[in-house]
């Protein structure tokens, strides 16, 4: 596929079966958000995986981003099982796979450090609060996984410009 330089903005995704994500131009503020539900824990790996390839096509086609970042997954050991790093794995390689077919920019950063990076503390924070601070600044926000898609989002404004 040939890049298109009336593309532009950061489509951010907090990868999971219940996957948030959030886009904006560069230089505003996220002007989509919501989260992507790919499916109980009961079907197959490859069923999800589509699911995931099928709604970023369409974010890519709709919002036509420049870059997108994701979180980086927690590594192997650090799964809760086999089964779950495999399938956080697979969410990654789907992604670096989209854009490398529609050329766009794909990083990637740790929970960690976006939440250090913006709230200003990585550890004790919870859900809720991640929520409480979208709403902090005029997001409509009820779901944990687009807020943490526009905390991503956020830290992904700082990677454009250098500042991270």
């Amino acid at each position: 596929m040939t890049a298109d330089p009336t593309r532009g903005g950061t489509l951010t995704l907090d990868l999971a079966r219940c996957t948030g994500w959030a886009y904006g131009p560069a230089g505003t503020r996220p002007q989509a958000f919501g989260a992507w539900d790919l499916g109980p824990a009961t079907i197959g790996h490859g069923v999800v995986l589509a699911g995931l390839a099928d709604h970023i096509g369409d974010a890519f086609k709709l919002h036509r981003p420049s870059m997108v970042v994701m979180e980086a997954p927690l590594p192997p050991q650090a799964q809760t099982s086999a089964n779950t790093a495999r399938l956080m794995l697979g969410y990654c390689a789907v992604v670096e796979l989209l854009c490398y077919r529609w050329e766009i920019e794909v990083r990637e950063a740790k929970a960690q450090e976006v939440r250090k990076a913006i709230i200003g503390r990585a550890n004790g924070l919870d859900k809720k609060a991640i929520v409480a601070w979208c709403r902090n600044r005029g997001y409509a926000i009820t779901d944990h996984n687009a807020a943490d898609a526009v905390l991503l989002w956020h830290y992904a404004a700082l990677l454009r410009c250098g500042n991270v």
